[in-house]
């Protein structure tokens, strides 16, 4: 037995089944989208016939009562669409429902219109989008005040804001500014005599071009016309020639056109300005609020997103065999889709929006997609430059607004006839904060906080998609913004190595060096008390040691003035640092590390010493003591390997040997040869086999120059 989904007996019957659908779709379109259907008057009210206007109302600060007076709101609303209501409704004003299945046509219906827009929007109801957007924030703020131990409150809030959508139109675009049927929702009066006006200037303006398109061609026939009379006219001088009426009818057409071209321009100018002034604010607004309620749902969807990574982490530490599928990607840990899908909606609504471009930015950094997240840094750096530029030509006067605006972008030249924010848009975000440099100093602590991240992490960016040029000055602009003395320190050393090695600028290197050492040269540490601390500020001082010798090479200072003349490397050793020059202190860091690691090697043989005597006594019997004596030596004893370990790996990740062919090579150029030949045997202990073939070919040239006195050329490694 066969179900016909349609009433008609026979399965061949095609033709009758197309019309019975075009009667449906034609009869019954508009019944079933829940709100907007055909409506016998007294059946169904609007939303803002049932709902009172709350605006004056002194919302209330108790959280539950405030929901539960919203609540109250929409019941009064929802509560016309019973199933008794409904049906009865639907039968008297559709008689065809009366002979055929109900809920068959009724499902029809239902898939017909659901495809409203996007969001599945069911009508477009200012009053339902703020209710609903309104409960949203506020069971949001009671799950906030609970310390997010009431799950259903979020439950709540997400779904208001999700209802909030299905009934907005997301459009903004102008016709649905002037939609009539909108109006009687808008319970401000100026903005519903803005709308008024809006449509009376665009209407005018229409029929203004409408009518300048008929005149303009029938004037235009006219002077055809009048161009071949012209054409055979006598050519004389009397007042009663034709030609000469001719051309007073020509000129007349002539300035009957240009008045019908002012009256147009006239229209057009008052369109426009309607546009700017009424509908331009609207849109803004509209797509504000659209873009706040996103950006408050995306806050929510990425905490279960949370929570689902979670669970997800926990399912993994079951040590049961499990599904492949739901083992934990660890490279995945800190990427919310979701949350920057919401995220992306939302700024497509508010490209301007700084809480929105700082979120989106910080998502895509987390989330290691590195381009997307300096672009959007990037922008955020621009949108706040841009912003307060825009508060300070507010403040100039009108005179002087274009050539002060010039002088603080350095030569960017404005473009005549347009608006501030149509220039400042075109310029680049470094730019920018050139220009508005000054006025950002006026920034509250939060907003300086957000920029100063925003600077550090564009140029953390930037510097791993290889840009280091951009990265540097937006390294510069985070540490001119750095409060904390110890972090601004420790950044000014990194700057220094950061232009030494990725750049080249041993200018701008010498100067954070130098910054640098004049606050940590002089400090003291103990590397008994935190080894770690002790080997790092060695390895800087290293570095930049290094780097200022090497800027002595290129600015041309004498070898004279870049070292003592030792006699011997001991001497150097016995030498207080502070007489030193440059290399020779970075050498000296060489010999302290070689030292500590000698001291600790001798321990660590005494150490083991004790631990085999310890061992020794066990072999014979089990003694409590001998075995608590046994395992604090062999504790003792893998800490101090560990430190060992530490201890070599911070002294070859030295560069001695090409710091010791600097230096090698500067003695000799001084000719104290007895000193580079020291150092050359150092550089044949130390180094590999091309190093030690450099080293022994140098030294023998050295050797050969001590036998003849006659000056070889040595050859150069680094």
């Amino acid at each position: 037995m066969k179900i016909h989904v349609f009433p008609f007996s026979s399965e061949n019957d095609t033709m009758s089944r197309v019309i019975f659908i075009y009667l449906i779709l034609f009869i019954c379109l508009p019944i079933y989208s829940h709100d907007e259907r055909n409506e016998v008057p007294g059946v169904y009210k609007n939303p803002d016939e049932v709902i009172e206007d709350t605006a004056g109302r002194e919302a209330s600060e108790d959280t539950d009562k405030e929901i539960q007076n919203l609540k109250k709101s929409l019941d009064s609303y929802y509560s016309q669409f019973v199933e008794g209501k409904r049906t009865w409704h639907e039968r008297n004003s559709q008689e065809i429902f009366k002979n055929q299945s109900i809920n068959q046509t009724r499902l029809l219906m239902r898939d017909i219109n659901s495809e409203f827009s996007e969001s599945g929007r069911l009508r477009d109801s200012l009053i339902l989008f703020q209710i609903h957007a309104k409960l949203g924030v506020l069971y949001s703020k009671k799950y906030r005040a609970d310390s997010g131990k009431d799950p259903y409150s979020r439950q709540k809030a997400i779904e208001h804001y999700l209802n909030s959508f299905r009934y907005r139109d997301l459009s903004s675009s102008e016709n649905s500014f002037l939609y009539e049927k909108n109006w009687r929702e808008i319970r401000d009066d100026s903005a519903v005599s803005a709308r008024k006006l809006h449509t009376s200037n665009k209407q005018a303006y229409e029929t203004a071009k409408k009518d300048f398109i008929q005149k303009k061609q029938e004037l235009y026939r006219n002077k055809a016309k009048l161009a071949r009379d012209f054409a055979f006219s006598e050519n004389t001088y009397s007042s009663a020639n034709p030609s000469i009426q001719i051309r007073n009818t020509a000129e007349s057409i002539d300035r009957e056109m240009a008045n019908l071209e002012k009256e147009l321009e006239e229209k057009k100018l008052a369109y426009e300005e309607s546009y700017k002034n009424n509908y331009l604010p609207y849109k803004e607004s509209k797509d504000k609020e659209n873009a706040d309620v996103l950006f408050r749902l995306a806050g929510l969807v990425r905490e279960l997103e949370e929570e689902s990574l979670q669970v997800r982490k926990q399912r993994t530490q079951i040590p049961i065999p499990r599904d492949p599928r739901f083992i934990f990607d660890s490279t995945r840990e800190r990427d919310f889709p979701a949350y920057r899908q919401i995220l992306h909606l939302a700024h497509r609504f508010e490209p301007s929006n700084k809480q929105i471009l700082f979120a989106l930015a910080d998502e895509h950094r987390m989330a290691g997609k590195t381009k997307e997240a300096a672009d959007y840094f990037e922008s955020y750096i621009s949108t706040v430059c841009k912003e307060n530029l825009k508060k300070q030509w507010e403040t100039l006067e009108e005179k002087d607004k274009k050539d002060t605006m010039q002088r603080n972008l350095i030569g960017v030249q404005f473009q005549n006839n347009t608006s501030i924010e149509e220039n400042l848009d075109k310029q680049e975000s470094i730019i920018l904060y050139r220009a508005a440099e000054e006025y950002l100093k006026n920034l509250d602590d939060t907003g300086k906080e957000y920029l100063k991240k925003a600077f550090l992490y564009t140029a953390m960016l930037r510097s791993q998609l290889k840009q280091n040029v951009k990265a540097a000055y937006y390294y510069e602009r985070y540490l001119e913004r750095e409060t904390d003395e110890e972090k601004k320190t420790a950044w000014e050393y990194y700057l220094g190595n950061f232009y030494f090695e990725k750049i080249g600028d041993r200018h701008k290197s010498v100067a954070y060096f130098q910054t640098w050492l004049s606050k940590k040269e002089n400090e003291q540490t103990d590397d008994k008390k935190d080894l770690k601390a002790y080997l790092d500020r060695n390895i800087q001082l290293f570095h930049a040691y290094a780097a200022l010798d090497t800027y002595s090479i290129y600015t041309h200072i004498p070898p004279e003035e870049r070292s003592h003349t030792f006699s011997s490397l001991e001497n150097i050793k016995q030498e207080d640092i502070n007489n030193l020059y440059h290399i020779e202190k970075a050498y000296r860091i060489i010999i302290n590390l070689e030292e500590l690691l000698y001291k600790e090697k001798q321990e660590e043989s005494q150490l083991k010493s004790q631990f085999l005597a310890e061992k020794k006594k066990l072999l014979p019997k089990t003694d409590d003591n001998a075995l608590l004596e046994y395992h604090k030596y062999k504790t003792k004893l893998q800490d101090l390997q560990e430190r060992i370990k530490t201890i070599q790996t911070t002294y070859k990740s030295l560069k001695q040997i090409e710091l010791l062919f600097r230096f090698a090579e500067l003695e000799a150029d001084k000719r104290n040869f007895h000193l580079a030949s020291e150092i050359y045997r150092e550089i044949i202990n130390k180094g590999n086999e091309l190093e030690i073939s450099h080293a022994r070919e140098n030294l023998e040239s050295i050797e050969k120059t001590l036998q003849d006195g006659r000056i070889r050329e040595l050859s150069r490694l680094y």
